[in-house]
Parts: C-alpha cells; sequence; structure tokens
C-alpha cells in the first residue's frame, strides 16, 4: 500500500531500473553476448539508475523541505528566516510563495503582540494597586511597582515561580493565605503571545474607605464652615460694637469673650479649609545626613539613625510632616515620662523607603479615629495635623500608619523609591 509520496517515487524509480535493465538484457541477448558482458552490462547500469534516482528525488523533495523548514521558523516564532526553492514557477513555487505571505503576516502579528505586551506592561506600571499576571502553569511573567512595594521585595525576583509560593492559594478561585480582610482579588483573563493568562488586581478596600471617609468628612465640613462663618461674622460685630459702647467692665469683658471664641472658631474653620487645598509636589534628592540635622536642632534630645544618603521626596512638606509627628511622640512623653525617648530611624531597600519616629510616651487611644478630622486627645488641639500628613503622604503615593506596641508608639511612613 502507497502511503507517501516518497513510496510512489520508489516503486516508479524501481520499476524504471527494472525496465531499463530487462530491455538492456533482452538487446545484449539478440546479439547473442556473453553473460560476463550482461553481467558487466548490469553493474554499470545500477549505479547510473541509483544516482539518478537519487537526483530526481533531491530535486523533487528539496523545495517541500525548505517549505518545512520555513514552516517550522513560523511556528517558533522566527519569522524574519526566508527560504529558496531553486523553482521560478510552477506548484511549488505558488505553495512557497503562500508561506513566504504567512511569514510575513506572521511577522505582522509579532510585532501586534510585542506592542500590546509593552501596551499592558505600561498600563500595568501605571496602575497604584498592586498586579501579577501568572501564565497556564500559573507562574509569575508579569507585575508593577505596586507589587514589588506589596511584596517587600522586587517582583522580578518571583518570576517563573508558582503564585501559590508567595502567599496566594486557589479553591475555586484564587485568595490571599493571610486572610486580610481588608485586601481582596480581582481575576481576569488576558491574551498575551496568543496565549491565555490571569491577571490578578490586589485592592485596598481599606484605603478606598478610608477616601470615601474623609470625602464625606470634607462634604460635612464644607457646609458647617459656610454656616460657621455665616453666623460669627454678624456674632463677632455686634459683640465688638456692644463692647464699644459699654460702660460696665464684666460686660466688656464677657463681651471681649465673645469676640476672642469668635476668632478662634473662625481660625479653626479657615484651618481645616486649607485640608482641603491642593497639596503640590516637588520632589528632589534629599540629602539624608542633613535632613536629620535639620531635625535633631529642632530637637536635641532625638536620637537619629539612617542606611541610606538620600530621599526623593518634596523636602519642605517632608520635613514638615516629621516636625509635626516628632513634636507629638514628644508631647505624648513630657507628660508621663521623666526619661523621655524620641526615636527617629529611615531604613531603604529596593522598593521603598521606611521612616519610623518611635517614642516611649502615653501611648495611643481609640486607633479607629487618629485620622479622623477633629478627634484629638490634646487639650488644645484641633484634630488637624495628622490628617494633613497623611495626606501629604499619600500624594507621595505613600502610607502613614501609626500603631502601638508594647514598649513603643510608633509613626511609620512607607515611600516608594524612584527608579
Amino acid at each position: 500500500m502507497i502511503k507517501s509520496q516518497e513510496d510512489l517515487t520508489r516503486i516508479v524509480a524501481l520499476s524504471v531500473t527494472l525496465v531499463i535493465v530487462l530491455l538492456a538484457s533482452i538487446l545484449v541477448w539478440q546479439y547473442q553476448a556473453r553473460p560476463l558482458f550482461l553481467i558487466t552490462l548490469w553493474v554499470c547500469l545500477l549505479p547510473i539508475c541509483y544516482l539518478g534516482y537519487t537526483r530526481f528525488k533531491q530535486a523533487l523533495f528539496t523545495p517541500y523541505r525548505n517549505i518545512q523548514t520555513q514552516l517550522d521558523a513560523i511556528q517558533n516564532g522566527e519569522t524574519h528566516v526566508r527560504s529558496q526553492i531553486g523553482f521560478q514557477t510552477g506548484v511549488a513555487k505558488s505553495l512557497h510563495d503562500d508561506v513566504l505571505k504567512l511569514a510575513e503576516q506572521a511577522s505582522r502579528w509579532q510585532v501586534d503582540n510585542q506592542h500590546h505586551a509593552l501596551l499592558v506592561n505600561e498600563l500595568l506600571q501605571s496602575m497604584n494597586s498592586p498586579i501579577v499576571v501568572i501564565n497556564e502553569d500559573n507562574r509569575v511573567i508579569m507585575g508593577n511597582g505596586a507589587l514589588s512595594n506589596w511584596l517587600g521585595y522586587g517582583w522580578h525576583s518571583v518570576r517563573l515561580k508558582r503564585l501559590d509560593t508567595l502567599g496566594f492559594t486557589f479553591n475555586d478561585q484564587w485568595n490571599l493565605v493571610s486572610n486580610n480582610e481588608s485586601e481582596q482579588l480581582r481575576t481576569s483573563q488576558i491574551l498575551l503571545d496568543g496565549k491565555l493568562h490571569t491577571l490578578i488586581l490586589i485592592t485596598d478596600i481599606q484605603d478606598a474607605l478610608s477616601a470615601k471617609q474623609q470625602q464625606s468628612w470634607q462634604q460635612i465640613v464644607r457646609v458647617m464652615s459656610h454656616e460657621i462663618k455665616n453666623s460669627l461674622t454678624p456674632i463677632k460685630s455686634l459683640a465688638q460694637t456692644l463692647a464699644e459702647f459699654s460702660n460696665d467692665d464684666t460686660q466688656k469683658q464677657m463681651l471681649g469673650v465673645i469676640v476672642e471664641r469668635s476668632a478662634q472658631l473662625h481660625q479653626f474653620v479657615a484651618n481645616f479649609a486649607d485640608l482641603e487645598k491642593p497639596i503640590t509636589l516637588s520632589p528632589s534628592t534629599i540629602d539624608t545626613q542633613l535632613l536629620c540635622l535639620n531635625l535633631t536642632t529642632l530637637y536635641p534630645s532625638l536620637t537619629v539613625s539612617f542606611d541610606t544618603e538620600s530621599i526623593y521626596a518634596d523636602k519642605a512638606l517632608l520635613e514638615q510632616v516629621l516636625i509635626n509627628l516628632i513634636k507629638n511622640a514628644f508631647e505624648a512623653c513630657d507628660s508621663e515620662k521623666t526619661d523621655p525617648m524620641v526615636e527617629l530611624h529611615i531604613k531603604q531597600s529596593n522598593t521603598f523607603t521606611t521612616i519610623t519616629v518611635q517614642d516611649n510616651g502615653i501611648g495611643l487611644s481609640n486607633l479607629d479615629n487618629l485620622f479622623v478630622p477633629f478627634f484629638t486627645t490634646k487639650k488644645e488641639g484641633q484634630g488637624i495635623g495628622l490628617v494633613w500628613c497623611k495626606r501629604v503622604i499619600e500624594n507621595h503615593n505613600g502610607k502613614l500608619n501609626l500603631y502601638q506596641t508594647q514598649e513603643r508608639t510608633v509613626a511609620e511612613i512607607r515611600l516608594p523609591v524612584q527608579q
């Protein structure tokens, strides 16, 4: 049974060879040649027939092998490879031209896929939320800077590692082993290089809730500020007028209190209004040693340590944030401690700079309300300082957290390192 062109070619070549040998034998037999001559004729004809068969087979199949090489190159993504067949017309030439067109089309697809991958990567890097892309084997192939911040080290170091080795678990869908309720995962499918991949977005709903809460507070205060200002202005004016015309010292004193409190309330509303103003950053490279020197000049008893020569941030705003946090720390110590201790530590990794202000003061109370406007534990406080500090750090794409350990109160700032 003939199963291939090669089988057919061998059968045809063998048949032709037998016919030639048979005809030559009949011709020699008619002339009554000796048997030795007949054998010699066969020995000479068989190599000639085999050589002719080899040349014919090479000429017939070489173009198809070259076309196969071209197709293998396309399949492996080497679309720049071009083959030659040696024919100017015919079926093989037509087939070869079609394969070349396919190679050119595959090359365009390859370029489009590369552009698509670059676009996806640019979109991922522009996102503030951690994003990881895994292939069909659940191995990490792509991430963004936010993912590095979330991991605490560069995501490239875990490239091609399985996702379940990075604190993820799969049970019908991907989840975090830590079971952090403030973090949620969203997954979607994307096509890269012609293959289906899974994109996982890690969202911190706490940030969204905090932003929504902040917007609600700002809306409330905006309305209250308008009403308070409209009421304070005539009250203050009337109190000042009455005080000028009054001859009673007690009345003047009472009216003076009204005027003073009206001014303080007006200033209080004005201070919070500043929180609604946009913060314009002018980031630059800050000399860490000079920054620490400025802070220790203001607070000589401050203990500092740092392991980096520079920080990339807005110098004026970052310094003011640190002054506010250090001032709060010393005030917490002064009220209770005879040996107050406030420490400033600056450490830098490949992905972020961590700045901590620690004190051994009275500790924090009501942690849930620390960043709520107007909330304060100070008698003379207005509850605005920490809110402003948080806004400044978040404008740097960083985070400000306050927490309590067994012996320390810690204010921690995390700022992304300039890439």
